[in-house]
């Protein structure tokens, strides 16, 4: 039941960041020409049309770029998931050999439909809710600089893993291989795993792992306000270089961030959040596992911390990072450099205007018309 209040309260405060589309009259010609148009012209009727506010744009954006991201580095995490189980090798070779002997090619997709049907709301709800948190509080309450950054990461992290869990649950689940020597079943659809997981476990069992994504929150915390940083280095160097070749007296020039630059920032940012906050990861994957003999071994963040810890010491721990590493960091890279580069180019465009849906006496009009 408290995992379905979370959720709503997150749902609630998504919802009133102000993500929605509004309804707007557009103008077909500006002042200026108003003079200039016949009375035939000006007798026109203004059209109605839909406007995507900056929200959406964010929305949008985020989601478009993490899933490409996401799509291309899917072998890697198929690979770290593994490593990261109690059954799974630590050896990136092993791994590749069991997962191929066990399921071929494929196998190294293993939770491609779940991911690209996932990652676009996660991603999209994550960069959404950053950008609006980010802007409220620097708007309303005039902080600004790395606490901002800080908040609204841990805000974005809170939203979207509470209400994409579940999601998330099912794929990881998928993605490791079973032992059926202790009882563990090898499902062929997510439908049958969705309904084992309900059977066995309850509604409860789909937000394994939350709590250990919420320490991971410190993760994209500690990413957000290191790049934000090295984009505010990042750009004053451009408008450096956008002064000089401008006009060395000309002040207040703009420059503009190469998508090289986006890159390395972000690629900077991502590595250096996981080696500060990696062991979560390896938690995460333990408290999402089938039962060994009908017996769930790992229950809550801190007593499975403290049992991988005194089982298999520090090697335990950061088991997959290597490989996580050689995922996130290029997938970081790309998510942050194209999120950057369709945020420019939305803002660029200004306000989108979709074409307005017919209204019901516009159809009947041409119904009559066609008689």
């Amino acid at each position: 039941m408290k995992y379905c209040v979370v959720v709503l309260l997150c749902i609630i405060l998504h919802v009133a960041h102000g993500v929605g589309i509004q309804q707007v009259r557009a103008s077909a010609t500006r002042r200026e020409r108003q003079v200039a148009v016949t009375a035939k012209d000006s007798n026109r009727k203004a059209k109605t049309g839909y406007v995507l506010n900056k929200n959406i744009a964010n929305f949008l954006a985020g989601g478009a770029a993490g899933t490409f991201s996401a799509t291309l580095t899917l072998p890697l995490e198929v690979v770290k998931t593994q490593m990261q189980s109690s059954t799974g090798s630590k050896s990136i070779v092993n791994v590749c050999k069991s997962v191929y002997a066990q399921t071929g090619i494929l196998g190294f997709f293993k939770g491609l439909k779940p991911m690209v049907i996932g990652i676009l709301p996660t991603r999209a709800i994550y960069f959404s809710t950053y950008k609006a948190t980010k802007q409220t509080l620097q708007e309303k309450y005039d902080i600004d600089g790395p606490f901002n950054h800080l908040c609204s990461a841990f805000s974005a992290g809170v939203t979207a893993n509470t209400i994409m869990n579940p999601w998330w649950m099912v794929k990881t689940r998928f993605q490791i291989l079973a032992d059926k020597s202790v009882g563990q079943k090898q499902f062929s659809t997510y439908g049958q795993m969705i309904v084992s997981i309900f059977k066995e476990e309850g509604l409860g069992g789909f937000w394994k792992g939350t709590t250990a994504s919420y320490v991971g929150c410190f993760e994209g915390a500690i990413q957000w306000m290191t790049y934000e940083k090295l984009k505010t280095v990042l750009q004053q160097r451009a408008n450096d270089r956008a002064q000089e070749k401008e006009n060395s007296d000309a002040k207040g020039v703009t420059g503009v961030i190469s998508g090289t630059e986006l890159m390395i920032a972000g690629a900077i940012a991502k590595a250096g959040a996981i080696l500060a906050t990696y062991p979560h990861e390896v938690v995460r994957t333990r408290m999402r596992e089938q039962a060994t003999n009908g017996v769930f071994k790992y229950n809550g963040f801190m007593q499975t911390l403290n049992v991988i810890a005194k089982e298999e010491g520090t090697k335990g721990l950061y088991g997959g990072l290597w490989i996580h590493l050689g995922r996130s960091v290029p997938n970081a890279a790309i998510m942050f450099t194209s999120f950057e580069l369709i945020s420019r180019y939305l803002d660029k465009q200004g306000e989108i205007t979709l074409p307005a849906l017919p209204s019901i006496g516009d159809i009947r009009t041409r119904a009559d018309a066609k008689r």
